[in-house]
């Protein structure tokens, strides 16, 4: 049972734009800036020691449940050609988590995003975000499943960011 959760992910406010972009380097004509692309490498799975190797855009996890094989986990596909002034949102990317039925289920992973800019021309230091994963059983009824489910289709796992950033 294939199930993916797509949701974007947004560098939220000017606090974050301002403390990777001191002011002394923003100019002011527009757009103030461009991104050329955005990365991101998954270097930790927490939880498991059944994990696909890490440093990568995708990671997949455990063993499969039944006979088919297939594992869960996740995929970042980064954005390029983000156009933005300070203050403004943007789009890192989006993230889709896939499940499968399990063995061995993971419980964190660790996203590293490295921002790569047309303009201005710096090179900030990668960020890092941490999710934590509740891995659910995929049981056939879906009166098992737990009180986050929202599909039709059982069971929903949960994925989180620890950290919020923003304001």
């Amino acid at each position: 049972m294939n199930k993916k959760l797509s949701f974007f992910l947004f560098a939220l406010i000017a606090g974050l734009l301002l403390s990777l972009f001191p002011v002394n380097q923003v100019e002011a004509q527009s757009p103030d800036y461009e991104l050329s692309s955005v990365t991101g490498v998954w270097t930790d799975v927490q939880g498991t020691i059944v994990h696909s190797p890490t440093g990568y855009s995708s990671v997949r996890w455990g063993y499969s449940a039944n006979s088919e094989g297939k594992r869960s986990g996740f995929d970042f596909d980064g954005s390029t050609g983000e156009v933005f002034g300070e203050g403004e949102f943007f789009l890192l990317g989006t993230l889709t988590h896939i499940n499968y039925p399990i063995t061995s289920a993971a419980d964190g992973a660790t996203l590293q995003i490295t921002l790569n800019f047309n303009h201005p021309s710096i090179s900030p230091d990668p960020f890092t975000f941490n999710f934590q994963i509740e891995e659910t059983t995929n049981h056939s009824d879906i009166d098992d499943c737990q009180d986050f489910q929202i599909t039709d289709t059982p069971c929903d796992d949960r994925i989180t960011f620890l950290i919020s950033y923003g304001g």
